[in-house]
């Protein structure tokens, strides 16, 4: 049990699907207990649409149907990982980007319709997340 405990407490963003079983099994056999993704993630404060405008990445066109643009806009790219997950933390592609890679396309041909997270982490952390919409 100790294990599920491990694993229900880290962050799905990072740890992928695993996390969300662990969390299932911990629910049943331990305690029920809702469990802050933004605070296991260690993810930036919400921002209002204000402060969004300064925000250093944006996704765009939201939704799209077969690719989308990721601005990295005042950012350190440098060891910046692009993960793209469904809603229950599987990951569909994930991108290493480069030290210039400021505008960066992103393929979702291969990915079904739905809802998915754009997770843009840098040293371990997750420093910046974003839902997008894939149509057909």
């Amino acid at each position: 049990m100790d294990y599920i405990n491990e694993i229900a407490f880290k962050c799905p963003y990072l740890d992928g699907r695993s996390v969300y079983l662990a969390r299932t099994l911990y629910n049943l056999r331990i305690d029920t207990m809702d469990f802050d993704d933004r605070d296991l993630c260690d993810l930036p404060p919400k921002l209002d649409s204000q402060s969004n405008k300064n925000e250093s990445f944006y996704l765009y066109p939201n939704s799209s149907n077969d690719q989308f643009i990721l601005l990295c806009n005042n950012a350190d790219t440098e060891n910046i990982i692009v993960k793209i997950t469904d809603l229950t933390g599987h990951e569909m592609t994930q991108r290493m980007l480069g030290e210039s890679d400021f505008i960066s396309l992103f393929s979702t041909e291969t990915l079904p319709a739905g809802l998915y997270l754009c997770s843009v982490i840098q040293e371990d952390k997750v420093i910046w997340i974003q839902k997008f919409v894939k149509v057909q």
